[in-house]
């Protein structure tokens, strides 16, 4: 009978810790690089190993805060003025320090459009990419972040 009554309580605790404890997690980058190739690639490392070209290394200033719980990134940027987007998470994979996030983002030229993003970032080695495919110009995009700082936050 103890057993029963401990098996419930563990569950029991479980339960309302989950629902309790959020994590959010923050990249802050500040140098970045884009790379594309002509085409629709899923694997990221099929561009960076050979890209039909790139955007050069950019200075940016922005942060980009994944809420696991609510389901939502939002991207703020200093470095354009404030600039402000809130994202739905749809997908989230976990495995050790490492994290793919998926999320849709709407395009810059033409809001009507969305594109599928996949964020690939690793908290102990403090890496990141994103990833998209524009079908407007058949073409995937890799964005290298080659100065970013991740932090984990978590909440109870």
């Amino acid at each position: 009978m103890k057993k029963i009554i401990l098996i419930i309580g563990i569950l029991i605790g479980t339960l309302i810790g989950s629902n309790l404890f959020s994590q959010t997690i923050k990249l802050t980058i500040t140098e970045s690089q884009i790379f594309y190739k002509n085409g629709r690639f899923d694997n990221p490392q099929d561009v960076l190993n050979s890209p039909d070209g790139d955007r050069g290394v950019v200075k940016i200033d922005c942060d980009l805060i994944f809420d696991i719980q609510k389901k939502t990134s939002t991207f703020f940027s200093r470095s354009r003025n404030g600039e402000t987007n809130v994202t739905e998470i749809t997908d989230v994979k976990k495995n050790g320090s490492k994290y793919i996030i998926t999320t849709k983002d709407y395009g810059r030229y033409d809001s009507s459009f969305l594109y599928q993003v996949k964020i690939y970032f690793d908290v102990e080695y403090q890496t990141a990419l994103f990833t998209w495919y524009d079908s407007y110009g058949n073409c995937s995009l890799v964005q290298k972040e080659i100065k970013v700082n991740i932090t984990q936050i978590d909440s109870y």
